[in-house]
């Protein structure tokens, strides 16, 4: 059975570009590592924002997506959490919401918003995630 604080898993299909996603939602994470794995990226997929922190303590990727609404961790309060570990890592948001109506104040997060390289929309736009990914990989 799926709980969203299992233990991250690894999709590898080619050799590419490393790319850890979060997101609670099993059925978008699924999706995430499914699709870029296609494209050969080596995927980590984690449920539970936490263990992701865990993982980015010992392991560096080229690029992070995340799930702003997560219960108990946010995907602002995520980033807060593994900007020390992270450095240049490029890092993608991905929101039902816009900043403005999730109440949030630009200067509460200003650090963590600042770090922020890409927001998606939900629902998402495969095509504009792939063109993104694609754009990293070749160092745009």
């Amino acid at each position: 059975m799926y709980s969203p604080c299992n233990a991250g898993y690894t999709l590898l299909l080619g050799e590419n570009m490393k790319i850890l996603i979060v997101d609670d939602d099993e059925i978008s994470l699924d999706m995430l590592k499914f699709i870029l794995g296609l494209d050969k990226h080596e995927v980590r997929a984690f449920g539970c924002p936490f263990e992701a922190v865990e993982c980015l303590k010992q392991e560096k990727f080229d690029l992070i997506i995340s799930d702003y609404m997560m219960p108990k961790m946010s995907g602002l309060l995520f980033i807060k959490a593994i900007k020390h570990y992270i450095g240049e890592t490029k890092i993608a948001l991905l929101s039902a919401y816009t900043f403005s109506k999730l109440g949030l104040q630009k200067e509460d997060y200003a650090d963590e918003i600042g770090r922020i390289d890409k927001v998606f929309y939900k629902p998402l736009d495969i095509a504009q995630l792939k063109e993104y990914v694609e754009k990293i990989n070749r160092h745009d």
